[in-house]
Parts: C-alpha cells; sequence; structure tokens
C-alpha cells in the first residue's frame, strides 16, 4: 500500500512527509524523479485495546509506505510540469495526497507569487489530466490500426479508450468512467493517474485553523466541494509532536478544539480512501492487523497471514471487535452470548472482525 505525496514547491509537502513518517522514516531521493519513502503504522485504538486486553509478546499495527515526490517546478518556458520520470514513478503509486497552501507567510516564497488553493489544486490536476490525455490518445493510435487489421483481441480496449477519451475531452477524470469488473482490470493496467484516489491537505496556518469559515477555506469548498480535503497546520503539528510530554500535547490539542493530532486522521483517511479495512488475529504471541480490500472473502483474508492457511480452509471462527472488547477479551463469555460464529470461505470479511483459522493441509 503506498501513497504518493505531491505538491507545489514551499506548498508543505516536505513537512507533512515528516510529520507522518517521523525524521528516522525518512531518507533523501537517491536520483532524480525518485521520491523520498517512510513506512508509518495505522494509528487504531482497536488494537490498542487488544494488546491491553491480551498482553501479548509483540503488538503489529497495520502499515502504509509514503513517497514523498519532488515538487512541480516551472519550466523555462514558464509552464509547470512534472518530468515523464516522475510521472511514470508516480503511476506505481496507488492513491495520491497533494498538500495545498493555504497559510500566508511573507517569508515564504509562491512560485505563482499569490496564495490560492484552488488555483493551485486545479494546477496539479490539470498536470495530471494533460497526461492521461496523451497517454490515451497514444494508445488510441496503435489499437486502432490493431483493430483495422482485423485483430478482435483488441476490440474491448478499443471500445474503453474511446470511453476514456470522451471522458477526459469533457474535463473529467478518469475515474469517473464507468466500467465492468472485467474492464476494471484493463483501467487499472493503464495506470492512468486521474483514475488514483486523491485526498488533498489543506495547509493552514494557526488563524485559519481556528476559524474553519476562513476565507480561502471557504473558497476551496464552494469550488471544490467534491474534494475530500483534510484540514491541518504542519508547523502546528509539528510543534505539538514536539513537545515532552503526553499531557502538553492533550493540553495544546484542547486549546485548538482537537482531540487527536491530524496526523492521526489523515493517516486513517490514506487507508480509508484505498477501500482497506482490518482484520484482527489475537493471542498470547501477537496481536496483529491484517489489510485487506472491502469485500475480501474468508479464506483470500486467511491466505493474507498464511498461502497454507488459504489452501487449506475450513472455516474461520469469527467475533467482532465490539462483541470481544465489551466482553473484554473473554472467548468463553463470546460462546456462551452467541456473539462467536463459524463462517465458511465466501463470507465477506468486515471491518474489525477478529479471525482465527481452522485449516488443513
Amino acid at each position: 500500500m503506498k501513497i504518493g505525496i505531491i505538491g507545489l514547491p514551499q506548498s508543505g509537502k516536505s513537512v507533512t512527509f515528516d510529520l507522518l513518517g517521523g525524521p528516522n522514516a525518512s531518507r533523501a531521493a537517491e536520483e532524480p524523479g525518485k521520491g523520498r519513502t517512510g513506512v508509518i503504522k495505522v494509528p487504531d485504538a482497536r488494537i490498542d485495546l487488544l494488546s491491553k486486553l491480551f498482553n501479548p509478546k509483540k503488538t503489529t499495527y497495520s502499515d502504509i509506505e509514503f513517497v514523498d515526490f519532488a515538487a512541480i517546478q516551472k519550466s523555462a518556458g514558464g509552464s509547470g510540469g512534472f518530468s515523464s520520470k516522475m510521472l511514470s514513478e508516480i503511476k506505481t503509486v496507488d492513491g495520491l495526497l497533494q498538500v495545498v497552501r493555504c497559510f500566508r507567510d511573507e517569508n515564504v516564497y509562491h512560485v505563482e507569487k499569490t496564495v490560492d488553493p484552488v488555483r493551485d489544486y486545479k494546477l496539479l490536476v490539470g498536470e495530471f489530466h494533460l497526461a492521461d490525455m496523451i497517454l490515451v490518445e497514444q494508445r488510441l493510435e496503435k489499437v486502432r490500426a490493431s483493430v483495422a487489421k482485423g485483430l478482435k483481441k483488441d476490440a474491448r480496449e478499443l471500445a474503453l479508450l474511446e470511453k476514456l477519451k470522451t471522458t477526459l475531452d469533457a474535463e473529467l477524470p478518469a475515474s469517473a468512467v464507468e466500467v465492468s469488473a472485467e474492464d476494471d482490470a484493463l483501467l487499472r493496467s493503464f495506470a492512468m493517474l486521474t483514475a488514483k484516489p486523491m485526498v488533498t491537505v489543506l495547509n493552514l496556518d494557526e488563524r485559519q485553523l481556528r476559524d474553519s469559515q476562513e476565507e480561502m477555506q471557504k473558497r476551496f469548498a464552494q469550488e471544490l466541494g467534491a474534494v475530500k480535503a483534510i484540514r491541518l497546520s504542519a508547523r502546528i503539528e509539528g510543534e505539538i509532536a514536539a513537545l515532552d510530554t503526553a499531557e502538553e500535547r492533550a493540553a495544546f490539542l484542547e486549546d485548538l478544539g482537537m482531540t487527536e493530532p491530524a496526523r492521526a486522521r489523515l493517516i486513517r483517511t490514506c487507508y480509508e480512501m484505498l477501500d482497506y479495512i482490518s482484520f484482527f488475529t489475537v493471542g498470547e504471541d501477537e496481536v496483529r492487523a491484517w489489510t485487506i480490500r472491502k469485500g475480501t472473502n474468508a479464506q483470500k483474508a486467511a491466505g493474507k497471514i498464511h498461502s497454507d492457511l488459504e489452501k487449506g480452509f475450513i472455516r474461520a471462527e469469527v467475533v467482532t471487535y465490539e462483541d470481544l472488547a465489551r466482553l473484554e477479551g473473554s472467548y468463553a463469555a463470546a460462546k456462551k452470548e452467541g456473539v462467536q460464529r463459524l463462517e465458511g470461505k465466501e463470507y465477506v470479511v468486515g471491518d474489525g472482525d477478529v479471525m482465527n483459522i481452522r485449516f488443513n493441509v
């Protein structure tokens, strides 16, 4: 699971990466077009509680890899753009996190001379849109030639490409195209940038953070209401993280009207935007979160733990997190109340299910 962080210079993109991954997780890019990478744990209060209940030797959280790509730069001709190398790297990520500057600071320059989050958001999205249009047009030329020669196997791809071109020409993203389950795999193979899920970070100053109705934020919501955006101040988050004690951090958050650092909320949102959920395994040795996509059945989920569990799957013993937490981790109580159940291979695993796999190989 990999999220790419993008943004204009001085947007707070790299500061956001450092907040997400921590200084020990980041590293300098090794070559142009390659971003810094960091793997971080997904905060989950359910794992925290299960770990307290079972007191395991080891506790393992889900994780996400973040990639901090170089900022988009203006070319000599005055237009913005990602290099072809960087675009090919961005294609490898599962989702995108765009950091958009809202804060005003006369000591921090802006490449567009003024602070305008709506314009900046559209600028980067426009770059992705253009790259997708070029890809579709180039691919269309080749596939049309193949179909003209009688290669019927390319006819389905041609129909999908024409649908994509119509959508992109209407200034809509590739994600707006409705496709069948069969065509979805083909669409994924194109690795189109505007088909990737995206979360936007509005990087605020302290005044803006305290006032959600501030002018720039209101305008962003009015003009881009469908955009999934999270408000945070990278500078303030850094100050919170630097405090010595949990009590000091809690007091700072309370003063800002927050119950937790925005970092935790942002990480969870990135996890959710990819349609990922967690199921848990518990015991004296380890309490662990396992990452699967929504809609995964019990047999496939068992394969996340070990391939032998998938091959020899018999049944899954399932109890919801809510029931197990309510019963203070007692499986005996869960059986007595009838909230622990046996499920077959086609059972669709729910977020927070605690599972024990019965198998035979």
